[in-house]
C-alpha cells in the first residue's frame, strides 16, 4: 500500500469504521503525533471527539506516545515510527525524540476536546453571526424544559378544543394507542429535532414540505379510502366467487358464501372489509388455501374449478394490495399528525429557551453548522 494513502498520514482526507478495541484511538493518536512530527504547531492542533473522557483519555495517550518515543532505545525508536508509518532517518529520529518537550513546553498544548465544547466556543466567540443570544448559558439538562414546554402545548389545546392543535393531539394519541403513546412521540420529535431542522431547513412551510414529501414517497393521499376502493374494483368478483362457494355447498363454503352476501351488503366499507378477508385469509393472516379436487371439478365443473382457483387468487392478491394500502395510510395520517403537533410543541421548547437565553446540545450543534456553511460568515 502507497504509505501516503495510510490514514494515520496526515496528508490523507480519511474515514475509518472500526469496532470496539481494533485501535481507532491509536490511530488517531499517531495522525496527531505525525502532524507534530512534520513541524505543526501543537496550538494549531485540535481533536474532537464525543465526550470528555475519550478527549482526556486522547491527550494522556498522545503525551504516552510522545514520551515513548522520547526515552525509547534507537531499535525501538525506529520499531516505532515504522508501525506509525514513517521510514527512519537521522532527522526523523531527531525531530521524534524532541516532540514531548515540544509539546509540554507550548505556550498553547495541542487541544483534545469534544464536539460540544468545540461548537459552544465558536458561537461564543461570534454570538450575533449565529443569531444566539449573547452571553448564553447551556442547559445540559433539559427535562424540565421539555415538560414545560408540553405543558405550554396541552394549554394551547385547551384554550382552542376544535382547533388544529387539539385536533392533532387527538389524533395522535389514538393513532399511538394512548396517552404514553403520544407522549413517546413527542418526546421522540423533540430528540430527533436536528434532523427536522436539517429535513426542512430550505422549505418556508416545514410541515407542510414535510408531508409533502411523505405523500410522493409512500404514492398516498390523506382523504384516500381503501376500504372503499377495494369493492369497488372487486364487488363484481366477489360476487362471483361467492356464487362458486354455493355450487359447491360444502358446510364451510355455505358459511363463507354468506360471509360474502353480508360483506357486499354492509355500508360500512371498513368493517365489509374484514368481513370478506375472513373468507380468504387465516386468523394468522396467510392465504386459505385452495386447489382443485376430485369434489370441486365434480361441483363446478374443469372450467370452474380453474374460474374458482383463479378468482381466489386475484382476490387475495387484491385484498393484500389493500392492506399495504392502510398501512400506507396509516404512516401517512400518523406522521402527519406528528409533524404538525411536533412542530408545535418544538416552538414552545425553542420560545422557552430564548426566553431563558439558554441553549442546549442540539441547538450547539445546529448553530455551529449554519454557522460555518452560511456563504457570508463561513470564511
Amino acid at each position: 500500500m502507497n504509505k501516503a494513502l495510510l490514514p494515520s498520514d496526515p496528508a490523507s482526507n480519511a474515514t475509518v469504521m472500526a469496532s470496539a478495541g481494533t485501535g481507532k484511538t491509536w490511530l488517531l493518536v499517531t495522525r496527531l503525533a505525525r502532524l507534530l512530527l512534520e513541524d505543526a504547531s501543537p496550538d494549531g492542533v485540535l481533536a474532537i471527539t464525543f465526550t470528555r473522557k475519550a478527549a482526556a483519555e486522547m491527550q494522556t495517550r498522545l503525551v504516552q506516545r510522545l514520551e515513548n518515543l522520547a526515552t525509547a532505545p534507537p531499535e525501538a525508536l525506529d520499531e516505532q515510527l515504522v508501525m506509525m508509518g514513517v521510514e527512519p532517518d537521522a532527522s526523523v529520529r531527531e525531530r521524534a525524540r524532541g516532540l514531548y518537550d515540544k509539546v509540554l513546553t507550548a505556550p498553547r498544548p495541542v487541544r483534545t476536546t469534544t464536539f460540544h465544547a468545540f461548537c459552544q466556543e465558536i458561537l461564543r466567540r461570534f454570538p450575533l453571526e449565529a443569531d444566539v443570544p449573547p452571553g448564553f448559558e447551556l442547559a445540559e439538562q433539559t427535562g424540565k424544559l421539555e415538560g414545560a414546554a408540553l405543558d405550554a402545548l396541552q394549554a394551547q389545546a385547551a384554550r382552542d378544543p376544535d382547533g388544529p392543535v387539539a385536533t392533532d393531539l387527538e389524533r395522535l394519541m389514538e393513532l399511538c394507542g394512548g396517552l404514553p403513546g403520544l407522549h413517546r412521540a413527542l418526546e421522540a420529535f423533540l430528540s430527533h429535532r436536528s434532523d427536522w431542522w436539517a429535513c426542512t431547513e430550505a422549505d418556508e412551510y416545514p410541515v407542510q414540505a414535510a408531508f409533502e414529501r411523505l405523500k410522493r414517497q409512500l404514492d398516498m393521499d390523506e382523504d384516500a379510502d381503501p376500504h372503499s376502493d377495494f369493492f369497488s374494483a372487486q364487488r363484481e368478483a366477489l360476487g362471483e366467487f361467492a356464487q362458486l362457494l354455493t355450487r359447491h355447498g360444502t358446510k364451510t363454503n355455505v358459511r363463507f358464501a354468506d360471509t360474502l352476501g353480508m360483506a357486499l351488503a354492509e355500508q360500512n366499507a371498513a368493517r365489509a372489509f374484514e368481513l370478506a378477508e375472513t373468507v380468504f385469509f387465516t386468523t394468522t393472516g396467510g392465504r386459505r388455501s385452495r386447489k382443485a379436487s376430485a369434489a370441486l371439478q365434480k361441483a363446478l365443473g374443469a372450467d370452474g374449478v380453474d374460474r374458482f382457483i383463479e378468482l381466489h387468487q386475484a382476490i387475495c392478491a387484491a385484498t393484500e394490495a389493500t392492506r399495504d394500502r392502510l398501512n400506507a395510510l396509516r404512516t401517512l395520517r400518523t406522521n402527519a399528525a406528528w409533524y404538525r403537533a411536533g412542530a408545535a410543541l418544538l416552538e414552545h421548547y425553542q420560545r422557552l429557551k430564548r426566553e431563558q437565553r439558554v441553549l442546549d446540545f442540539a441547538d450547539l450543534e445546529w448553530r455551529a453548522y449554519r454557522l460555518l456553511t452560511k456563504a457570508d460568515s463561513a470564511h
